[in-house]
């Protein structure tokens, strides 16, 4: 199994999955729908956690209907209430998904969710509700949202980025539905617990790596540097990886060395136009100060919509 195909289960991963399975638990087993906000930045793993779980309750055909137990969708960029529903109806196998005003495709989201006995709804990349429109089309937003759960009467999960607080914000009653939220975090160095999270998911990335010394950032040094590049995100972490084994295979070397993470990082990590990489600063170089990139520039540069990676902890604040 290649670097990127593995799904490791750490410390903050394995919380907000055993969220997931409350929620649908719950349900189970007394009816009561326990909704559910997952939020992180991009690239920590919220869908690929979801997607894992919906995997768990697959389809199956009965003699006159679809069961769908984990009903997944989501959300295109920017989207409608009707393409909300649209969504909701492509994943429920709906052969007009996009066929009917507002009023229609919602009665056909109700009535198929309920006769295809779904458990569980999970709508991922919430955030891109809050990306047309301004407040009044938010609070619509918030509203479809809230009239939908309680049609539907069965658990919901929403994820996205930070900025998805916001349509709870506005929206007191949709707020009111939601008991639980929950941080997808990256890793930090700085919180000792989080650290050696961060240092056995390297390990086991590695393990399957051509690398023959995956235990390199058994060294603090060597891990604070791997940090600093990708900012402690699952899905930096694994492309920059992904391309250091690359460059070495190119070689045809199986020892990880700073050569080939300073190569990786220039050639993946900072790839897009709006970086100069002979002035950005790499972590893996030898002049490298240690610290975040963070400053006006660079890669990790805070975001007016979602802020600072680490900025944020606090779901309902």
């Amino acid at each position: 199994m290649s670097i990127d195909q593995q799904l490791v289960k750490h410390t903050n991963y394995a919380i907000i999955a055993d969220c997931v399975e409350q929620s649908h638990q719950s349900y189970r087993s007394n009816g009561k729908p326990k909704n559910l906000l997952i939020i992180g930045v991009s690239g920590v793993g919220k869908s690929t956690l979801l997607k894992a779980y919906r995997s768990r309750y697959p389809r199956y055909d009965t003699e006159v209907k679809t069961v769908i137990p984990i009903l997944y969708i989501c959300l295109p960029s920017k989207p409608t209430e009707s393409a909300m529903y649209s969504e909701i109806l492509c994943a429920l196998g709906d052969p007009f998904p996009f066929r009917g005003k507002v009023p229609e495709l919602r009665h056909r989201v109700i009535h198929l969710i309920k006769n295809c006995n779904v458990e569980l709804l999970i709508v991922d990349e919430i955030q891109h509700f809050l990306d047309r429109g301004k407040l009044k089309t938010h609070m619509s937003n918030a509203d479809a949202l809230k009239s939908l759960i309680d049609a539907i009467e069965i658990p919901v999960i929403f994820s996205g980025a930070p900025r998805s607080k916001e349509l709870f914000r506005i929206n007191t009653q949709l707020r009111g539905r939601f008991k639980t939220a929950k941080a997808l975090m990256p890793f930090s160095i700085f919180i000792e617990e989080s650290r050696m999270s961060f240092q056995k998911l390297v390990k086991a990335l590695l393990k399957n790596s051509i690398f023959k010394n995956n235990d390199f950032f058994d060294e603090a040094h060597h891990l604070k540097r791997l940090f600093y590049a990708t900012d402690g995100i699952l899905r930096n972490t694994v492309d920059l990886f992904c391309e250091t084994e690359i460059l070495a295979e190119k070689e045809n070397e199986n020892t990880l060395t700073f050569r080939f993470l300073q190569s990786a990082f220039q050639n993946w990590i900072l790839n897009e136009s709006r970086f100069k990489k002979s002035q950005h600063p790499n972590p893996f170089s030898k002049d490298f100060e240690e610290r975040r990139l963070t400053q006006p520039g660079e890669i990790y540069e805070p975001s007016d919509l979602d802020g600072d990676n680490h900025g944020w902890r606090e779901i309902g604040k």
